[in-house]
């Protein structure tokens, strides 16, 4: 819906601008209006109307919208020719601004130039550093630790305020209470109380510091005896479920690989490159800017 109103405002713009493309310079160049001395063409209009965002464009597609398009312009020339009458343009204040303004402008076309430049040379510069399939799968081979993927483990809990009332829990845990139960039962966690306990599914690199190792130590549905302390009171954990997660096939890494070997071929080329340049970086300088 969107897209079909967009291209039928850009339609109706056609209809101003197509005099534009059919009929050349001279097109460009009709005068719209005229104030003083300074004439207003249809080039002029059409860029202005094309530099605004496209909600403003929707109402400039209109036969009224452009003429008070039109209207504005004139307007805006009217009060410039008072201006310069009144030697506005030479004040101190807007020489300094247009100097300010210049110098951004100049600044950002350097910078422009610089990212396309770069851009360009990177995509000579990737296609020579040359990672062959030979070289990814090698890089596999020696590397298959990396992509093991670490186990999955489902947890669920009993949280109390102090170590005494923990303790008396894991008793009762022995005198056979479900553990289900007696989470609905007595634990402060209103999260998971209601569900027995039940945490979800964990990586290792996801478990609270403090559970990770007495949850390396927990077999599949057994309780740990000694409460496990933490910011939140004492945790009884029990491990309900334990999945071991296949290694990343070569098909599944290899493109990661890829990325990783280019990485470090161009990171050994802008070593190459600095031993011919002298690099000098001051990262104090960085606190008075920040400042």
């Amino acid at each position: 819906m969107l897209k079909t109103k967009h291209l039928k405002i850009s339609l109706l713009l056609c209809g101003m601008f197509f005099i534009l493309s059919s009929c050349g310079k001279n097109a460009d160049n009709r005068v719209v209006a005229k104030v003083g001395g300074e004439k207003i063409t249809l080039k002029d209009v059409a860029s202005r109307i094309k530099s605004l965002p496209f909600g403003y464009q929707e109402y400039l597609a209109t036969e009224s919208g452009q003429k008070q398009f039109v209207d504005i312009i004139v307007r805006q020339k009217i009060i410039l020719a008072a201006a310069r009458k009144g030697n506005v343009h030479k004040r101190k204040e807007v020489a300094q601004a247009l100097k300010d303004f210049r110098q951004e402008y100049e600044s950002k076309i350097k910078q422009y130039e610089e990212e396309l430049i770069i851009e360009t040379y990177l995509k000579e510069i990737e296609s020579s550093m040359n990672v062959t399939d030979d070289d990814v799968q090698k890089y596999y081979l020696s590397h298959k630790r990396d992509f093991l993927q670490p186990s999955e483990v489902k947890l669920s809990h009993i949280l109390l305020s102090t170590k005494e009332d923990a303790l008396k829990a894991v008793k009762q845990l022995k005198s056979g209470k479900d553990f289900e139960d007696l989470a609905k039962e007595i634990s402060l966690d209103p999260a998971t109380s209601k569900q027995g306990g039940d945490l979800g599914a964990f990586k290792s690199a996801e478990l609270l510091p403090d559970f990770v190792e007495p949850v390396k130590k927990l077999n599949v549905g057994a309780v740990t005896e000694e409460p496990v302390s933490t910011n939140y009171g004492f945790h009884i954990l029990k491990k309900t479920s334990q999945k071991i997660l296949p290694a990343q096939s070569f098909e599944q890494a290899k493109e990661e690989i890829r990325r990783l070997l280019l990485k470090t071929n161009f990171d050994k080329w802008i070593e190459e490159q600095k031993k011919g340049l002298k690099v000098k970086v001051d990262y104090s300088a960085l606190n008075t800017a920040v400042k």
